[in-house]
């Protein structure tokens, strides 16, 4: 019953985040960002706010989605300096807009990444935000013979 805003650094990430979820979620997810024609952000726009879709994706502007009943807005890949609003006004940070939307709303902000920046960390540490571990991805060292790299050039 809550809708999600989930938030992508580069519209280029967009198409294939919305194939993943559109894979969990089918019918339910919206896709807006700039590259749309006006009457496709229009139509997702309109179907957010009417309940049709409760699960928004796209870059930084996908935040101002009116969608019913918040729950949940993911930021992932929050390191990212292109959540940044730098040129035009306003000037504003998505990620730290991301967070006060949802505490505002009584939704939950959760902010995905591998590379955490030390402020972050900091806000953890200090209580003002919680830490979560993803499991983490099995790997495999690989032990490559001397003068690998020197010999099989791409």
């Amino acid at each position: 019953g809550k809708s999600v805003i989930y938030l992508v650094p580069e519209i280029a990430l967009t198409p294939q985040t919305v194939q993943r979820i559109m894979g969990r979620f089918p019918g339910r997810v919206g896709l807006i960002h700039s590259e749309l024609s006006t009457g496709e952000r229009y139509d997702t726009w309109r179907r957010a706010r009417d309940g049709q879709v409760t699960i928004i994706v796209g870059p930084r502007s996908a935040l101002f989605t009116p969608v019913q009943n918040l729950g949940l807005i993911v930021v992932d890949e929050f390191h990212e300096s292109s959540y940044y609003q730098a040129e035009g006004m306003p000037y504003y940070h998505a990620r730290e807009a991301a967070v006060a939307y949802a505490e505002l709303a009584g939704a939950v902000c959760v902010l995905g990444s591998a590379t955490p920046d030390v402020a972050s960390m900091y806000r953890a540490t200090e209580g003002r935000a919680t830490e979560g571990r993803a499991a983490q991805k099995k790997w495999t060292l690989l032990r490559l013979p001397r003068g690998f790299w020197r010999t099989n050039r791409l």
